[in-house]
């Protein structure tokens, strides 16, 4: 029995240091966000009193206390179950390790559920919580599978949504700046913001225009551009309508690798694309400069994702 009552409190302390220790090895291989250094802040303390619990009801079960099995046995049963439950309610991808560790709680809140019956010592009384233990699981299998219906429904009504309401759009590439923009839709990035007119060209010796042109399938809005290791906002007919077009300009220096637009459609999603560049002295017969800016347009425009987009701005900065 001291054995028993060694490895009992031994394990209290074990537990603590495990799980602390297995988060800290998380986070110094993965760089947590704030919230999701929170998040697993909570989810540690989580695990370290439901694993306190466990260890409770193994010394019920050395002791042998029949009350103690099942007030500790009980909680363990609901905090499983109730995992079980949100984990199949709010349906995500998850790793091997999280599907590992649902069919482990299934498998120890089945046989707990059997073992706590089992010991019941009335037969009556196990006659009557056999079939209510039976019902309260199917309808608790049944609303799950219900909720995880609805809520998967919900899911691809959102992508539907959302397959509809992305953009579809081209640029036509221009080969002069266009002279009079008069009765004409027009947006620029806001280059000028904290500059000086008189310094415009020196500080931006590159300007580059094109077309923008919608399909007829969305409306959706330029919210900003990315050059010169910097985000830029944009002005003027930015919101383009299905079916319309407008003409860009953007003015950079020199001849930055990375250029990026973010664009948003009418429900708020964010999409990006990279854009490259072509240079106008290249082609013959085409104007070198506007004034004392080299002028480009549009050679290419590539949708990314942001963790693309990302990456290549931290090669651009590192570089």
């Amino acid at each position: 029995m001291a054995g028993y009552w060694i490895s009992f409190v031994v394990l209290f302390p074990v537990i603590l240091f495990n799980v602390a220790y297995a988060k800290y090895a998380v986070a110094k291989r993965v760089k947590l966000s704030p919230e999701a250094d929170k998040a697993a802040n909570v989810r540690v303390v989580f695990l370290i009193l439901f694993y306190w619990l466990c260890n409770l009801f193994y010394m019920a079960c050395f002791i042998d206390n029949l009350i103690c099995k099942f007030i500790f046995g009980g909680l363990i049963l609901l905090i499983v179950f109730m995992n079980l439950a949100k984990a199949f309610t709010y349906p995500s991808v998850k790793s091997g390790m999280e599907r590992l560790g649902l069919l482990q709680d299934f498998i120890v809140g089945i046989g707990l559920t059997i073992y706590l019956i089992y010991i019941i010592p009335n037969n009556e009384l196990k006659a009557v919580v056999i079939p209510i233990v039976a019902a309260v699981y199917g309808g608790l299998l049944t609303l799950v599978g219900v909720a995880w219906t609805i809520r998967k429904a919900e899911k691809d009504k959102k992508e539907e949504e959302k397959n509809k309401a992305k953009p579809i759009f081209t640029y036509n590439p221009l080969y002069e700046r266009e002279k009079d923009i008069r009765g004409k839709k027009v947006c620029f990035d806001d280059y000028d913001v904290l500059i000086k007119e008189e310094q415009l060209i020196k500080v931006f010796p590159c300007c580059m225009f094109a077309q923008i042109e919608n399909s007829d399938r969305s409306v959706f809005s330029i919210e900003k551009v990315y050059h010169d290791k910097k985000w830029w906002g944009v002005s003027g007919n930015k919101v383009i309508l299905p079916g319309s077009s407008v003409y860009f300009e953007m003015n950079f220096c020199g001849f930055p690798e990375q250029i990026f637009m973010e664009i948003q459609d009418g429900i708020g999603n964010k999409y990006y694309y990279q854009i490259k560049v072509l240079l106008l002295s290249l082609l013959p017969h085409m104007p070198f400069h506007d004034g004392q800016q080299m002028c480009h347009t549009i050679r290419e425009l590539k949708e990314v994702s942001q963790e693309e987009m990302l990456k290549a701005m931290q090669e651009e900065n590192n570089a």
